[in-house]
């Protein structure tokens, strides 16, 4: 077992505004959550493809591709 506070519990966080995605980052980890925070969906779905993590949050307007694109 990790010791990594939220080891077994990974979510990417999908957010183009700097302070935002450092903000969620953060509360999220205090929650427990090992978070992967990016800031578009181009680069969300590289995190996807190596690897599937428990929960995406992510925002609807994101610049190049939306975040309703990015779920089909």
């Amino acid at each position: 077992p990790s010791t990594e506070p939220g080891a077994d519990r990974r979510i990417l966080l999908v957010e183009d505004h700097p302070d935002l995605r450092a903000d969620l980052t953060r509360l999220l980890h205090e929650q427990g959550w090992h978070v992967e925070a990016v800031a578009d969906a181009e680069s969300a779905l590289k995190r996807v493809a190596v690897r599937t993590p428990h929960l995406v949050l992510r925002d609807i307007m994101l610049p190049g591709r939306d975040g309703i694109d990015f779920l089909r």
